[in-house]
């Protein structure tokens, strides 16, 4: 099976293994295994919701009002392992990932509703995927690692991951030295975020859910806009402390046609402003990360727009504020 394109990454090692030393690189040290850590949690409250009534000619406020008692809350816990089985010129090119810990718990509240709650455990863990570099293809290849007595997942299970979670992608793209500032394409929040990419929402989802999935991932991945700029901030014993700043918007789009209805639909769009105020720790000896972090207010927006023949008639906003922490570590 396939991974994701991670070409990038290749040229990510590449520039990595050739930095001065005294500069912040990635150089995987051959037989080395590195367990790493991803948290996260959000929490938003409904704080405004209006609605409008567009089928004239003057888009007309039906209700505008502040709102409450509505909450979400979600956090993840991911632990796994990286083994470096063959490393060339400081690239990875055989790599395996061990799942140890991948949970999801999530629930929502309502004034006047039962509370909704819920959690999920990733299908991966216990089972080794192996990576390996393909020159031909410029990609890795997974392939499920054989364990006796034990019936390997679905091959769908395999799609998705990203071999790079080394947050390299902060990294400059030119040599630097202590004091620098540099831009970071925005885009690379999606990675900063979802470290592996499917090894923490790769809570079992499969068939046409996991195809809704990777959609909705895709356009999260390629609507991102906005700044990040990072900066190499102090060494201290080894450790070099690059700071983060920014923020960065992605926007989500569903569409629902009525069956009985064509030319009637229902467009689901989420707008959500993400912050990207923290720091990465790098370890100057080792060339790896030690501790990442980002956190922030969270701004998020869901619309959903009625329309017949194509023309909007009907749009109901839901305004959404709160607070997002994701960290990670590797030891």
């Amino acid at each position: 099976m396939k991974t994701s394109a991670l070409a990038v990454c290749l040229a990510l090692t590449t520039f990595a293994s050739s930095t001065a030393p005294d500069a912040p690189a990635f150089v995987p040290a051959l037989d080395q295994t590195v367990v790493k850590s991803f948290g996260s949690s959000l929490e938003v409250e409904l704080t405004r919701r209006v609605i409008l009534d567009l089928s004239g000619a003057d888009e007309v406020v039906l209700q505008d009002d502040a709102a409450t008692g509505e909450i979400h809350r979600t956090s993840t816990e991911i632990t796994w392992s990286d083994e470096y089985r063959s490393v060339e010129d400081g690239r990875i090119l055989e790599l395996r990932r061990t799942l140890t810990k991948g949970a999801r718990s999530y629930s929502s509240e309502r004034t006047g509703e039962e509370e909704f709650s819920g959690d999920r455990e990733s299908r991966l863990i216990g089972h080794p995927i192996d990576f390996r570099w393909d020159a031909d293809l410029e990609d890795y290849t997974a392939d499920w690692v054989a364990i006796e007595g034990t019936a390997k997942p679905e091959d769908a299970l395999l799609e998705g991951h990203e071999v790079m979670v080394e947050y390299v992608r902060l990294l400059p793209e030119k040599p630097v030295e202590e004091g620098d500032r540099w831009e970071v394409d925005p885009g690379v929040y999606f990675w900063l975020t979802m470290p592996g990419a499917r090894t923490d929402i790769q809570i079992a989802e499969s068939g046409e859910e996991f195809e809704a999935w990777v959609e909705s991932m895709e356009q999260h991945k390629d609507s991102l806009s906005g700044e990040i700029h990072c900066t190499w901030e102090s060494t201290e014993d080894g450790l070099a402390t690059i700071t983060i700043e920014g923020s960065v918007t992605a926007v989500t789009e569903q569409v629902e046609v009525d069956s009985e209805d064509p030319g009637s639909r229902y467009v689901f769009r989420n707008t959500t402003q993400y912050p990207v105020d923290g720091e990465l720790v790098w370890d100057m000896q080792k060339n790896r990360a030690v501790s990442f972090f980002v956190e922030g207010a969270v701004e998020d927006r869901r619309d959903v727009i009625q329309e017949e023949n194509g023309k909007p008639v009907y749009k109901w906003s839901s305004f959404y504020g709160g607070t997002l922490r994701e960290e990670s570590s590797f030891e």
